[in-house]
Parts: structure tokens; C-alpha cells; sequence
């Protein structure tokens, strides 16, 4: 559901009645997660899992065993996704203790080395 406050509603409505059921509540980008689970909501953040599970596959593609890959997602999840919202927190201007950052500095452009495949080939600025 992508209105997060019909969502939060919802889930009041459904708390307010008595009824004693599991509620999954996907959320796009993070930013409501724990009025939803005050609600009552257990939410899945789709965006954040979308980006674990794209990094999964590239690192399988880049020969890393999969039973490594798995262990390492298995990892963040457990932790409910940490190093990924505090990336995402700085990249949006955020410190991790919600501070803005420092704007300063200068972009970096990181490219893969020429090979026509990227397996055993290390990524160079």
C-alpha cells in the first residue's frame, strides 16, 4: 500500500476491533515504518530488500559463493537492514544520528575494469 497513512489507519481499525492477526505492510522508502509498527503493522521494507537482494546477485555474478552472499544478507536482515538505512540516511544529507552532514567534497566516479567480463576483475577509480 502506498498511502502510509490510509495504511496507518487500517491498521488502527483493525487493532480497535480486537482482532488478533498478523498485518504485513510493505513500505517503498522507510520513512513511516515505525508509526506503522505503533500501529501495530509488522512491515516489510521493500526498498531496502530490493537493494540487498540486487547486491546478492551481482556479488554471486562476481564469483563470491553463494553460501557467503547468503550468510551476508542473512546478516543485514538480522539487523534489520542497518547498513543499508545508514547509507541511505548519509546519501540524503543525513548524519546517522539524523544531523545533516557535511554537503563538502567531491563526487567520485567508480567504474569496473576493462575485461569483456566482470568475474575476477577488481573495480578501479
Amino acid at each position: 500500500m502506498e498511502d502510509a497513512a490510509l495504511a496507518e489507519r487500517i491498521v488502527g481499525h483493525i487493532r480497535g476491533l480486537g482482532i488478533d492477526l498478523p498485518v504485513l505492510v510493505r513500505s517503498m522508502q522507510g520513512r513511516d515504518e515505525e508509526a506503522l509498527i505503533e500501529a501495530g503493522a509488522t512491515v516489510f521494507p521493500e526498498g531496502l530488500e530490493s537493494s540487498l537482494s540486487f547486491a546478492g546477485q551481482l556479488l554471486i555474478m562476481l564469483d563470491i559463493p553463494p553460501s557467503r552472499v547468503e550468510a551476508r544478507l542473512s546478516a543485514i536482515r538480522a539487523e534489520d537492514y542497518a547498513p543499508l538505512r545508514a547509507f541511505w540516511q548519509t546519501r540524503n544529507g543525513l548524519a546517522r544520528g539524523g544531523h545533516p552532514r557535511n554537503q563538502g567534497g567531491s563526487a567520485r566516479l567508480v567504474r569496473k575494469a576493462e575485461k569483456p567480463n566482470a568475474r575476477g576483475t577488481s573495480i578501479v577509480e
